[in-house]
Parts: structure tokens; C-alpha cells; sequence
């Protein structure tokens, strides 16, 4: 029987047991001589973040809107055991070793993944796991690794899936890796990666999935990711990338998720990102984007998720005809000017709509009313006129609506007090006046807005503010006045002068 070299032995015509069970010892053995890991049981977890908004999945730390800070994304698998673990280990194969799967070909078991995630280890990567020549999965995520990737990683001809995210890696992101021609997921995410995206990823022709979002990446997007047919998946946000978004972009016809917030692009949003027709999820907020919203974006039917805010985006908000999937829009913080279209309530799956911080100048559409699964209403500080409409207490799952600081007048609809489900209402600085409505007050007290921390409801003219039938108020609401006048007053002679916080100014 034929003996094989030690670089052959996985996939060499006739391996002796001994020799394979000698060569896969000796390389795994010595991710933990060179500082692989150390066996440990999990003392952390990874942090998480929930948002408020943007996706159904709650996942994604890259929102500002936080409304949960650290959670459990993963409860880590006690597979603990101490380094005998691995290096005392008493099987013939490390099949059976913690992390270390196998499969079986005609000459016997071997290495095809290691999946070693959430286990508490520390180190660094050896430059020896590519002697595990099948090796197709590497899952090393939610540890506590340093230093370089090996350059040696670009060796793994057969690797498909390479997990290195929430670890503490570093230095460059190598070129070597656009060597993978087989590898369809990348995940490089909340390490401590610098310098640009290499060239040649655009080499990484069955890529689906490359994510790399909080690290210090900078420089361009390379053009030759563009071009990736297969790319479905793009998130390099909270980075230092800067450039533009170009017309090429258009290429990267199976992208659903393209996200670029937290960077500092600039130019326009091309009209070619019209072409993305599977895009699900738009995310470039906090950027340096300039220009105008492309109506070409209603040609992305599949899209659920549109969040461009805090760029530095002119002009008319586009009549996008949207399909029933978008549920997120967020145009807030930008110098959008002209009117609210009234054609946002042919958006019949829209849950959040943020179009504060504008200079948006129009009155407030009644069709509004329409918008049965709106949850989220942000209107507040543009240039708004007109009366409150009272179509929008027609909205029954409306939690939050921000109103404050526009031109408003009139008084305040009665029928808001239909908003049952509302925590957050804000009506401050407008010019509004008259009576609030009984309806509200009895709707508040008598604890119609379930679950309600706070019903706010500040007026700029206190003078013309009357009240009644305010009776429990204070059980169930805060009623915030007149931020002029610096001061709040007493509705009820029971109680102490509430002063103001401060905290909603």
C-alpha cells in the first residue's frame, strides 16, 4: 500500500489510518501550540443590538434608534474541557474532538469544518489551517482572537464559509483572499480591520454573503465588487469608506441587502440603483450623499427597507410607487423640501415613515388616514401649516407621533383620542390653540392608552389652553406645557408644581 506525502494525506489514493490520525493531530494540535485558542468556559456573550425600526429580524447594530442595548444573540455551548480536549484527547481521529466535524470518503474520515464558535477562545489564527486541504467551513466567530489573518488563508481552495466576526482581528484585510474562488460567505464584522476593501474580492465569484461592518476600513468600495453576479448581501457600514456609489453598481443584479450607513460617501444616489430589482433593504444613513432621491428606486418591487437619513439630499421627495412590501421609510435629517405626498398611503405595508428634520413645506395629507399599519409618524420639525388632520386617529396601531415644531395651527382633532395604542404624541411648538378635547382627557384618564409610559402633548400658547374633566390624569400621562414659559402647570390643587426634566428639549 501506497504511502502519502503529509500535505496529501486527506486526498491521496490510499492513506494509512496512522498517518491521517498523526498529520490531523500535529495540525490541529497546533492551532493551540501557536497560540490557536485556549479551552474555557464561555464567561461573555457577544453584544447585540435590537432596532427600533429598520428589519424584522432585530438584529443589526447599526441603527442609532437603539431601543435595547446588549442582549443575547447566541447562548454559547458549554463545550469546555480543557486543552485535553484536544491535545490529550484519547480517539484515534479528531472527528470526535469539540468543533472538529468530518465526513467519510472511500479511504476514510476527513476535516471538512471546524466549527468552533462562542467557546471563549483566545490567540491567534494559525498559518497552518489550510494543511487541512478539505476544508471547506471555518466558523471561529464570538471569541476573543488577535493579530492578522494568515496569508496562508488563501490556500483553502476548497473553503465556502469563512466566520471570523466579533473577535478582536486586525490589520489588513489580505488580497490573498480573493484567491477563494469557492467561498460564498465572508463575515469579517466588529473586529478591528484597516485599510481598503482589496481589488481582488472582485475574484470572488461565488461570493453571496460578505459582511464587514465595525471595523476601520477605508478607501473605496473596488469597482470589481460591482460586478458580482452572485453577491446578494453587501454590509460595510460603520467603517471609513468613502468615494461614491457609481453607475456600475447597477451590475450587481442579485444584491437584496446593501448596507453603507455609518461611512462617508458622497455624490449622488444613481439612477442605476433602479437596476437592483431583488434589493430588499436600502441602508446608507449618516453619509455625505448629496443630490436627488432617484425615482428610479420604484423599480426595486421587493423593497422593504429605504433608510437615507442624515445625508445632505435636495429636492422633492419622488413619487415612489412602492410596492406592499415596503415597511420602513426614513428621509429625516436631510434639506428635502416641496410637499408630503399624499401617495405614501398607497404604501399599504408601511409600519415607520421618519420624515423630520426637512424642509418640507405642505400641509399634512389626509390620506394619511389610509395608512392602517402605520406604527411610526415623524413629521416633526420642517415647515409644516395647516390644521392637525383628524384622519389620522383613523390609524389604529399608531404608537408614536412627532408633530412638533412646525407652523401648525387649529385646534387638536378629537379624534386622536382613537389612538389607543399611542405611548409618544408631541404637538410642541406649533401654534396651536383652542380647548384640548374632552374626548382626550377622558380617553388618558381613563386608561384607554394602554400601556402608555407617556402621552406628551405640549402646547406654545398655554394662554389658550383650557382644561377639563383631567381627573387620575397623573396616573397615566405627563402633560408637558409651554416650553416658552419654562415651567409646567398644576393641574390639581392635590398635587406639587411638576418641574420640567429638561429631557425633551
Amino acid at each position: 500500500m501506497p504511502r502519502c506525502d503529509s500535505r496529501g494525506i486527506f486526498g491521496c489514493s490510499k492513506p494509512l489510518l496512522s498517518e491521517w490520525e498523526i498529520e490531523a493531530k500535529e495540525v490541529l494540535n497546533g492551532f493551540i501550540r501557536h497560540g490557536f485558542g485556549t479551552w474555557g468556559v464561555p464567561q461573555g456573550v457577544p453584544k447585540c443590538f435590537r432596532r427600533r425600526g429598520y428589519g424584522q429580524n432585530g438584529l443589526d447594530p447599526l441603527d442609532p434608534k437603539i431601543t435595547t442595548h446588549a442582549r443575547r444573540c447566541r447562548r454559547p455551548s458549554d463545550r469546555s474541557g480543557g486543552q485535553a480536549g484536544w491535545a490529550g484527547h484519547k480517539d484515534q481521529t479528531p472527528c470526535r474532538w469539540i468543533g472538529v466535524n468530518c465526513t467519510w470518503n472511500s479511504y476514510g474520515p476527513v476535516v471538512d469544518s471546524l466549527d468552533l464558535n462562542s467557546i471563549n477562545l483566545s490567540g491567534t489564527l494559525s498559518s497552518r489551517i489550510c494543511s487541512l486541504v478539505r476544508l471547506t467551513e471555518v466558523d471561529v466567530s464570538y471569541n476573543s482572537f488577535t493579530g492578522n489573518i494568515p496569508k496562508e488563508i488563501g490556500n483553502c481552495s476548497r473553503l465556502q464559509s469563512l466566520n471570523l466576526q466579533n473577535n478582536q482581528f486586525d490589520g489588513q484585510i489580505l488580497s490573498e483572499m480573493g484567491n477563494l474562488s469557492s467561498l460564498t460567505n465572508l463575515n469579517l464584522y466588529n473586529n478591528m480591520f484597516f485599510g481598503p476593501i482589496p481589488e481582488d474580492f472582485g475574484n470572488l465569484s461565488s461570493v453571496i454573503q460578505f459582511m464587514a461592518f465595525i471595523n476601520n476600513i477605508t478607501g473605496r468600495v473596488p469597482y470589481s465588487i460591482w460586478n458580482l453576479k452572485n453577491l446578494r448581501v453587501f454590509r460595510v457600514g460603520y467603517n471609513g469608506i468613502s468615494g461614491s456609489l457609481p453607475s456600475e453598481i447597477g451590475g450587481c443584479e442579485s444584491l437584496e441587502y446593501l448596507g453603507l450607513a455609518s461611512n462617508e460617501l458622497g455624490g449622488n444616489i444613481s439612477k442605476e440603483f433602479g437596476m437592483l430589482r431583488s434589493l430588499t433593504d436600502l441602508i446608507l444613513w449618516d453619509n455625505q450623499l448629496s443630490g436627488f432621491i432617484p425615482k428610479e428606486l420604484e423599480n426595486c418591487a421587493n423593497l422593504e427597507i429605504l433608510a437615507l437619513y442624515l445625508n445632505t439630499l435636495v429636492g422633492e421627495i419622488p413619487k415612489l410607487r412602492l410596492e406592499t412590501s415596503t415597511t420602513e421609510i426614513d428621509f429625516s435629517d436631510n434639506h428635502l423640501s416641496g410637499e408630503i405626498l399624499k401617495e405614501f398611503d398607497q404604501i399599504k405595508g408601511l409600519c415607520i415613515l421618519y420624515l423630520s428634520q426637512n424642509q418640507l413645506a405642505s400641509v399634512i395629507p389626509n390620506e394619511f388616514g389610509n395608512c392602517t399599519n402605520l406604527e411610526i409618524l415623524a413629521l416633526n420639525e420642517n415647515n409644516l401649516v395647516g390644521k392637525i388632520p383628524g384622519e389620522i386617529g383613523s390609524i389604529k396601531f399608531l404608537r408614536t407621533l412627532y408633530l412638533h415644531s412646525n407652523e401648525l395651527n387649529g385646534t387638536i382633532p378629537r379624534e386622536i383620542s382613537n389612538l389607543s395604542l399611542a405611548t409618544d404624541i408631541n404637538f410642541s411648538d406649533n401654534h396651536l390653540s383652542g380647548e384640548i378635547p374632552k374626548e382626550i382627557t377622558k380617553s388618558i384618564s381613563n386608561g384607554a392608552v394602554k400601556g402608555a409610559a407617556k402621552a406628551i402633548i405640549w402646547c406654545k400658547n398655554p394662554e389658550k389652553i383650557q382644561f377639563e374633566n383631567w381627573s387620575n390624569l397623573l396616573t397615566t400621562a405627563v402633560i408637558k406645557l409651554s416650553r416658552t414659559a419654562g415651567q409646567f402647570f398644576d393641574l390639581f390643587e392635590q398635587f406639587e408644581p411638576v418641574k420640567p426634566d429638561g429631557k425633551m428639549d
